[in-house]
């Protein structure tokens, strides 16, 4: 995620916090559930430091982890017996639809451009447009 959308936040005694709340999500993979939600975490957390991230910055968090996720499965040697549909399901998106949008607004492709990419790369490196959203086989580092 963009760091200075996180760490804006963070300042002062809710750091802490804040980075167990991003650990949680991708540990869990919780950003695979299409209906994650502030509140969903909330019941984690006994305080309401989830509170100040708006639904906007939040779901844009959780779609950086959703397309990184996606972008791994596609690099499977397996990931063309699997539709559209079912890869953006896998990966947290309710629709077919939100998988494309989101993925053309954080990559500049659709789903079968970026599948084309990561196949021919074997590699998820450099996906995203934003390039302060930095990529690893492994991870999302913010």
């Amino acid at each position: 995620m963009n760091e200075n959308l996180i760490m804006n936040k963070t300042e002062g005694k809710h750091a802490e916090i804040i980075m167990q709340i991003k650990n949680m999500i991708e540990s869990r993979k919780m950003y695979l559930n299409p209906f994650l939600s502030q509140k969903d975490l909330t019941k984690f957390l006994d305080n309401g430091i989830v509170s100040p991230y708006s639904d906007r910055e939040f779901e844009q968090y959780l779609n950086e982890f959703r397309i990184k996720h996606a972008a791994i499965l596609f690099m499977s040697k397996a990931s063309h017996l699997y539709s559209m549909e079912s890869i953006g399901k896998e990966s947290g998106f309710s629709e077919y639809k939100n998988f494309r949008e989101v993925c053309k607004q954080l990559t500049g492709m659709t789903p079968e451009e970026m599948r084309e990419l990561v196949r021919s790369k074997n590699s998820i490196e450099g996906i995203f447009l934003d390039k302060k959203i930095k990529t690893t086989d492994n991870k999302i580092e913010s």
